[in-house]
């Protein structure tokens, strides 16, 4: 419901889609889990699923709750994540404004606390870490200790993709 309901994310089907939505809410078919691998098909919304809509519903509904968010480079995850999620809440849309509404109480005033390399929500503990971090995969990684690191296209867009390798996945 989430990603269809709230952030009104387009072409979400109910295959593969709300299988993938409960999975990461631990009421899928997988069962619960604390780690866990998404392999799907080019094109399929597993980014837009996975790396912008989980980390932004636990954020949200979690307080204290912080996941690091990785890709390729940071480049590539700020366009990627940080850019998409961000451009929900600072549009100045109707649907911005509703969620702003919606989430008064975890939204920060004027957005403190968020730019190219995190996204910070109100936080009851002072020494939590930010909620959602992100880094390229050629940034020094300290260590983290956050409910949750995403790793998101470590290959890159730019890496040679194979048509063959999509077709035969079907």
């Amino acid at each position: 419901f989430f990603c269809n309901g709230i952030l009104r994310m387009p072409d979400l089907a109910e295959k593969p889609h709300l299988a993938l939505c409960e999975a990461l809410d631990g009421r899928g078919d997988w069962g619960p889990w604390s780690r866990g691998v998404v392999g799907a098909f080019r094109g399929s919304l597993k980014s837009s699923i996975c790396t912008v809509g989980f980390p932004l519903k636990q954020a949200l509904y979690k307080q204290n709750w912080a996941c690091r968010i990785i890709g390729a480079s940071f480049e590539n995850i700020k366009l990627n994540s940080n850019a998409k999620i961000r451009a929900y809440f600072e549009s100045g849309s109707a649907h911005a404004d509703w969620l702003h509404w919606l989430y008064a109480d975890r939204i920060p005033e004027d957005l403190k606390g968020w730019n190219d390399r995190q996204i910070d929500f109100v936080r009851s503990d002072p020494l939590a870490f930010p909620s959602l971090p992100f880094r390229g995969m050629e940034s020094a990684q300290e260590s983290w200790h956050g409910e949750c690191g995403l790793i998101d296209d470590p290959a890159g867009a730019a890496a040679e993709k194979k048509l063959n390798v999509n077709v035969d996945a079907k």
